[in-house]
């Protein structure tokens, strides 16, 4: 596409600065129930990871307060609103982004509280906050926060030194390798969006 001619080369630009800036996480995530069922294959898949961080909503209020009641009104305060109604079934990145962050609050809470989890919560975490970025760029800075205070946590933990390297080595084996190719890709769309103020 860069060797388009001299006439075209600014619209070929300004397209790939586009596409640059579309991140693909969301529409990876929903293609496979979209090719086969459509937009309501897409929405469906959008309501069941709504309804998976409902659910991690409830349990943080539980291991937070140790009670029922407590936990429930929390999940109330959060699932009955506009908001995450209409979140819940539209196919937009900030679905699939609740659900990380009810996984990485929860992953806080049981490491404040003593408890330390096994190697699938934390590869699982480490896997979903890698995905963030994809989502959209403005996760990224919730992705490194959460990343970050986890971090900390596990170091902090009351576990042999052997138990915590295993843990993080398993939330960082996708972390790791997903921000080099972020990086990588978000430094090629400014590449391209340098030359295209070039050419201007």
């Amino acid at each position: 596409l860069l060797q388009a001619p001299a006439a075209h080369q600014h619209e070929v630009t300004r397209l790939m600065r586009q596409a640059m800036l579309d991140a693909p996480g969301l529409p990876v995530l929903v293609a496979p129930l979209f090719q086969f069922f459509g937009y309501t294959g897409a929405r469906f898949l959008m309501v069941l990871l709504a309804a998976i961080g409902s659910m991690l909503v409830w349990r943080i209020g539980w291991r937070v307060t140790d009670s029922a009641e407590a936990a429930w009104f929390g999940w109330a305060a959060v699932v009955l609103t506009p908001t995450f109604a209409m979140q819940s079934f539209l196919v937009f990145p900030d679905g699939p982004a609740f659900l990380v962050v009810a996984m990485s609050v929860l992953l806080v809470v049981q490491l404040s509280r003593g408890d330390l989890p096994g190697l699938l919560p934390f590869f699982l975490n480490g896997l979903a906050l890698a995905a963030m970025p994809w989502l959209h760029t403005r996760f990224a800075l919730l992705a490194a926060g959460f990343g970050l205070v986890i971090l900390l946590r596990v170091l902090a933990a009351d576990a042999s030194t052997a138990e915590r390297v295993k843990r993080l080595i398993a939330w960082l084996a996708v972390p790791v390798v997903s921000a080099a190719c972020w990086l990588c890709i978000t430094n090629c769309s400014a590449c391209i969006t340098q030359r295209g103020v070039y050419m201007k």
